[in-house]
């Protein structure tokens, strides 16, 4: 039994331990849904109100096949034309959020030449930190939620092991 608490209880640390900001690349497709692009924006997916980020689109194919421009929309309907920077398959911009709230990124990719198909993409990008902070950060509940669910499973097995415990007594 003490070797199943000590397995128990280092499996705990360890995803305890595995908690932190994620970064995650996002494949969002044009609205004909046959072209995607991978986005990412800096820092680590989560930007800052109020600091710079840079947001960036990778594509399959050459971009120089096209001309970009990127609007950043704010939750008020406020509409900003960002520059933008083409490196053989990645198109970036620099933006700073001005305040919290959720962002509506569309990237259009007007053809240069004929047989190519101009594409359209939209993404959208919730800003949580920074200017404006909240008083609770919307990662609470979730990070409450796994530490119960861990709380009630280490419960379970430490019920189930002195359960057997008990009927092995009982039988002897």
């Amino acid at each position: 039994m003490n070797k199943q608490l000590i397995i128990l209880a280092i499996l705990f640390a360890a995803i305890l331990g595995l908690q932190g900001n994620a970064s995650a690349h996002v494949v969002i497709k044009d609205d004909t849904a046959k072209t995607g692009v991978v986005f990412h924006i800096t820092p680590d997916d989560d930007p800052v109100a109020g600091e710079a980020s840079q947001l960036f689109f990778d594509f399959e194919q050459p971009a120089d096949n096209y001309s970009f421009g990127i609007k950043i929309i704010n939750a008020s309907g406020k509409v900003t034309n960002s520059f933008v920077t083409v490196n053989k398959q990645t198109v970036s911009t620099n933006y700073i959020f001005p305040e919290q709230g959720l962002y509506h990124i569309e990237l259009t990719a007007q053809a240069k030449r004929p047989g190519i198909t101009s594409l359209h993409y939209d993404a959208h990008q919730q800003v949580e930190r920074g200017a404006g902070q909240k008083t609770i950060s919307n990662h609470t509940a979730a990070k409450v939620s796994l530490l119960g669910g861990m709380a009630a499973l280490v419960v379970l097995l430490a019920g189930g092991v002195l359960r057997r415990r008990y009927m092995a007594r009982r039988d002897t």
